[in-house]
């Protein structure tokens, strides 16, 4: 397999692309350490050799995610497990979402006037008996 550095590629970009359509693949390197592959192609073949590769990267993805689950010590999680996890993750999402929206509504509603600030609590039952306005107005 050919070899590129980055200060070839940069003074002489015909030359290495010369290199490249002889062996079909080359190594990029920068300071002698590999940093990227250069694989041939043409018009004919762009779309194969691309999705081969996203392919390739989403391979190396999984495995990546496997190796960390083991590393973690995750890897014998059985599916129950992982359900109720997303389980309870999806009921404090949807509890701090109502959360949100309840003091937003709050929110509006003394925007409008129409909830004054809170009051003691003898001070409510004051008002439920009627003794003074609310803390709602009606």
């Amino acid at each position: 397999m050919e070899f590129v550095t980055v200060r070839e590629l940069s003074k002489s970009p015909k030359d290495a692309l010369e290199r490249l359509s002889r062996d079909g693949k080359a190594v990029l390197t920068n300071n002698g350490k590999p940093r990227a592959f250069l694989i041939k192609t043409d018009e004919e073949n762009f779309e194969r050799t691309l999705t081969l590769l996203q392919k390739l990267e989403f391979t190396q993805t999984i495995a990546e995610m496997r190796n960390t689950s083991f590393e973690d010590g995750n890897a014998d999680i059985t599916l129950e497990e992982i359900n109720a996890e997303i389980a309870a993750a999806r009921r404090v999402r949807r509890k701090a979402k109502r959360e949100e929206e309840f003091h937003a509504e709050a929110q509006r509603h003394r925007e409008r006037g129409e909830i004054r600030e809170p009051c003691s609590p003898k001070k409510a039952k004051e008002l439920d008996r009627g003794r003074g306005p609310g803390t709602v107005k009606h």
